[in-house]
């Protein structure tokens, strides 16, 4: 059966909806069936300047800070790396070194296992995630 799919799940978000950002350990196929979201990712390395909660924490796979949101002098001092790593720092905003893939119906994204994503709903949306097993991680 590890040629099956393990998991599927139907997102029904109301616009404004926002997830934290944070990594799968699958391969994740999503659909957007209806509406629009805005979808951005890091690559795996840029995890230290994006501050995980530590692996104990219920949001182990999530970031601690919202990268939608422009940078102030407190977030700077408190996570310094946001400004100087890998998930980028312009115009007050540390969203531009991320890709972003701008969702409509019928657009389907492809995102790795390990990569850092943040979705946004821009509209009333339908979004289908497919999981399949990555290897290394079983």
């Amino acid at each position: 059966n590890e040629h099956l799919f393990r998991d599927t799940r139907v997102w029904l978000s109301p616009a404004g909806t926002a997830t934290p950002t944070h990594y799968d350990i699958s391969h994740n196929f999503f659909v957007q069936i209806a509406g629009q979201k805005r979808v951005l990712l890091f690559p795996p390395q840029s995890w230290q300047s994006l501050y995980l909660w530590p692996v104990l924490h219920p949001g182990a796979l999530s970031t601690q800070i919202d990268i939608t949101q422009p940078l102030d002098e407190e977030i700077i001092r408190k996570y310094p790396n946001l400004a100087s790593g890998s998930a980028g720092q312009h115009n007050g905003s540390h969203t531009t070194r991320a890709f972003v893939a701008d969702m409509t119906a019928g657009d389907v994204l492809y995102i790795p296992p390990l990569w850092f994503h943040q979705v946004t709903a821009v509209t009333d949306s339908v979004s289908v995630s497919v999981w399949s097993p990555y290897a290394a991680s079983e």
